[in-house]
Formats: structure tokens, sequence, C-alpha cells
């Protein structure tokens, strides 16, 4: 047992894991690059605080953006980005949690 411990900690130390980074992080990177131009989160809150905004009213939002201001959101990271939109600013949003 004890060897077999050793062994892991030796090949740790020489191939060690990469950096791990969430899935929420990544998004709030894809939020600040994408909307905080125009956007920063106070502002954000104001404007949306008396909306019920459901993933089609945040996915409608979005592309709004892309469309008339240029916002740059890459196609393949507008979904993550409705995703952060919802869990940063839920509660200005309508939707209820998974399941109800």
């Amino acid at each position: 047992m004890t060897s077999r411990l050793m062994l892991a900690f030796l090949l740790l130390s020489v191939f060690p894991l990469p950096p791990v980074h969430a899935a929420g992080d990544e998004a709030e990177n894809l939020y600040e690059q994408s909307c905080t131009r125009c956007h920063n989160r106070e502002t954000l809150q104001d404007k949306i605080k008396d909306k019920r905004l459901n993933r089609e009213a945040w996915n409608d939002a979005i592309q709004r953006m892309i469309s008339t201001y240029g916002a740059e959101v890459p196609k393949n990271k507008q979904g993550e980005l409705v995703d952060y939109l919802m869990k940063a600013f839920s509660s200005a949003s309508g939707d209820a949690p998974a399941g109800k």
C-alpha cells in the first residue's frame, strides 16, 4: 500500500494535472469580454430589475446585442452565456429551477 501511494505522489510530481477551471469561471469571463463594454453588473441589474427574463428572453437579448450593437459572442458560446446570465441575474429571472 505504501509503495503505491509513493508511486502516485511521484507520478503527480513528474506529471502534474492541468489546472481545472470551473465552467462558471469561463462563462463569467465570456460575460466580462462580451457584455461589460456596455453593461457593468449594476447597470444591467438596474435595467432588468422589473423584468422576469427567461431563457428565451436572455437569448433574444444576446441576439439583439450582436445584430444591433456588434457584441462579439462566439456562436458556440451563446448558450453558455445565457446559462451564466440566468444564474448570475437569477433574482430578476423568471425561470423556476429545473424540475419545477
